[in-house]
């Protein structure tokens, strides 16, 4: 279940910043890590926050 969330949600970013995304991959991992990284810059850690990371703020996160 995790990995099909894990690809939504890299879907859905992926369709919002259709034309401003150069690349984006997913790293395959154990122990329950889901970190967002935008130009090496970690913007979400599911590892610190214990929390799967919601699209809207990524994305805002994204755009600020």
């Amino acid at each position: 279940k995790l990995r099909t969330q894990s690809r939504k949600f890299a879907a859905e970013l992926f369709n919002h910043f259709r034309t401003d995304i150069a690349s984006l991959e997913l790293v395959p991992s154990s122990g329950g890590a889901f970190e967002v990284f935008v130009d090496g810059n970690m913007i979400h850690s599911k590892l610190e926050t214990k929390q799967y990371p919601v699209l809207d703020d990524v994305i805002r996160a994204i755009e600020t």
